[in-house]
């Protein structure tokens, strides 16, 4: 439940996926594929720990999206300095409206099961965390 100890863990897995990506040359797949690849292997590590962070407090929920935007920008090969919203752009996902939509449909799950009425309606709406953004025409270069 100590979320140092859980990040230090993530790093490791993490740095793991992400050496085993480098092998990939740059030249023979499109920016979007790695960031497809980060989406679907190295996303899923952050999500279902950084809603729980963002319930016990706001340091460790900071620390975990830290370290999620910080695995994206390793795997893309930037620069530590880019800007998080720019990073956030790229990804098409913001974490933080992400976590308040989690968190949203549990206490309305919650609260259906106090009053045992279950609302189909409600919860079977997409989750809207996705950013407006086009990546269509993201190059190597651009990065």
């Amino acid at each position: 439940m100590n979320p140092n100890t859980h990040i230090e863990s993530y790093k490791q897995k993490v740095n793991y996926l992400i050496s085993r990506f480098k092998i990939i040359p740059k030249n023979s797949v499109s920016p979007k594929f790695i960031i497809n690849l980060w989406t679907l292997i190295i996303r899923p590590i952050f999500d279902y720990a950084i809603c729980f962070a963002k319930l016990k407090n706001k340091t460790s929920f900071k620390k975990y999206i830290a370290q999620e935007l910080s695995s994206f920008k390793q795997l893309m090969g930037m620069r530590s300095t880019v800007s998080n919203e720019i990073i956030k752009d790229m990804m098409t996902y913001d974490p933080e409206q992400f976590c308040q939509e989690v968190i949203r449909r549990a206490e309305i799950r919650w609260d259906e099961r106090k009053i045992h009425r279950i609302s189909q309606e409600e919860c079977s709406t997409p989750i809207q965390y996705r950013r407006e953004t086009s990546t269509l025409l993201l190059t190597w270069k651009m990065i």
